[in-house]
């Protein structure tokens, strides 16, 4: 497990402005870290054959097969699969649920990538993976994603993970279910490579990273006079050995929302209310998009993707879904009078999110509606945590009333609360239990709290 897993929760929305630049410099050398240990070269052995398992929400899984002779990557994909103990259907050699992600034309399928080591890129493969013979040193990835436009078969955006970049940390807590759990690497005594001053304010959010690249949020040069801010925040574009590669203006205000790597995009919340999206290689502008300029807090929520869609809430209390090819609203839903610092987690076409209110809330990924909705105590700026092994949302909540809370995942009924104390920080998925943290104590409950 990552070490940024269970630090990037404990700092989350720290109270004090002073503590909060303490914390941003901590978290950024952790995260940095972590970005670090998800630049991986290739296998070891030279006669393998990798292959990718991306489940479309953030969540890579890879194995390395060694390769016989006649072996295709049909048979590779079946060897990856047993390696890494998840179950694959494929009836007719046609691969349709891998782990529990069933294809469903025209949401998410099941598609298969070969990567193209001259262009370093995915390409998706024009016959079955049965027709193709892999040798050493091959890639292949199968990836659950939607469709661009299945009515025109516009293959959807290929995976972000690559075989020298193997594990992106692509959103605050790393996947849409919010777990702040990454599977599959390992960092053993990290030591400090190099530190960086943006010279541009604080950093206050979480770092994210993938293919050598990652990126921060810089929240302008206060005026402790004013009370205003004498610079615009920036989104900041670094390679693994601390270089600036580029830079991008993103309005003023408290940053503390998080961006997110969507496709060949990242896409960066503010506090002045509008979404940015920007090319992650060269920081060219993509897109932007006015969700809720001129409330106070603006968004300090971080985002989330679903089936070419982005997920973000904002602080007037709407939740929205924002196309992510050009930034024009999907649909947009009231959720309560003010959402700050509870980021949504999608799952199986459920957004749960948490408000000002104490209330941790169900809404139909396609903006058909709410599903439930129920209170907690005390006010949820922390972001639900999905926990499908055991069916239930987990949050923590802040306030004289905080506690930790898990949710049935289906009915939003309270299945046990245990106090804690009042806390904004997010809960972290462990292998025995679930960690939170309070202002003076790092907690662990096991699964029934």
């Amino acid at each position: 497990m990552l070490a940024g897993c269970y630090v990037q929760p404990m700092f989350r929305n720290c109270g004090l402005m002073s503590h909060t630049k303490f914390v941003a410099s901590l978290l950024v050398g952790i995260m940095m870290v972590a970005a670090l240990a998800g630049v991986v070269s290739g296998a070891e052995e030279e006669d393998t054959c990798a292959v990718l398992f991306d489940f479309g929400n953030g969540r890579v899984m890879w194995a390395d097969v060694p390769v016989t002779e006649g072996m295709n990557a049909f048979n590779a994909t079946v060897e990856a699969a047993e390696d890494l103990g998840i179950n694959i259907d494929a009836p007719n050699g046609l691969v349709s649920n891998i782990d529990g992600y069933a294809s469903a034309w025209p949401e998410e399928t099941w598609n298969f990538w070969i990567w193209n080591s001259m262009d370093l890129k995915w390409d998706i493969a024009m016959v079955g993976a049965a027709d193709i013979l892999v040798g050493k040193n091959y890639a292949i990835a199968w990836s659950y994603a939607a469709y661009r436009d299945p009515n025109q078969f516009i293959p959807p955006y290929p995976p972000i993970a690559s075989p020298e970049h193997r594990y992106p940390w692509t959103s605050f807590r790393y996947d849409s279910l919010n777990t702040g759990l990454q599977e599959t690497a390992n960092i053993s005594n990290p030591i400090l490579s190099w530190s960086e001053n943006l010279g541009n304010g604080a950093i206050d959010t979480a770092i994210i990273g993938a293919n050598g690249l990652i990126y921060a949020t810089t929240g302008g040069k206060m005026n402790w006079t004013s009370g205003g801010y004498d610079s615009n925040s920036s989104l900041y574009c670094l390679d693994t050995s601390g270089k600036k590669v580029w830079s991008q203006d993103i309005g003023k205000g408290y940053q503390v929302a998080t961006p997110l790597l969507y496709a060949d995009m990242v896409i960066a919340p503010s506090a002045d209310g509008k979404l940015y999206a920007f090319d992650a290689a060269d920081g060219t502008t993509r897109w932007t998009s006015d969700i809720c300029s001129g409330v106070i807090t603006g968004i300090t929520s971080s985002p989330v993707a679903y089936l070419n869609k982005i997920i973000i809430a904002a602080g007037n209390g709407q939740l929205y879904s924002i196309h992510a090819s050009n930034g024009t609203q999907d649909w947009n839903v009231e959720v309560a009078t003010k959402i700050y610092s509870s980021s949504p987690a999608v799952c199986n076409g459920v957004v749960y999110i948490g408000d000002e209110d104490g209330n941790v809330s169900a809404f139909a990924a396609d903006g058909s509606g709410d599903i439930w909705s129920t209170n907690v105590s005390g006010m949820v700026r922390a972001s639900p945590l999905i926990d499908t092994a055991n069916n239930q949302i987990v949050v923590t909540s802040t306030g004289a009333n905080g506690n930790i809370t898990a949710l049935n995942k289906t009915t939003g009924d309270t299945i046990w609360q245990t106090a804690i104390g009042g806390s904004s920080a997010s809960v972290a998925m462990a292998s025995s239990g679930y960690v939170a943290t309070t202002a003076t104590h790092i907690i662990m409950v096991d699964f029934n709290g």
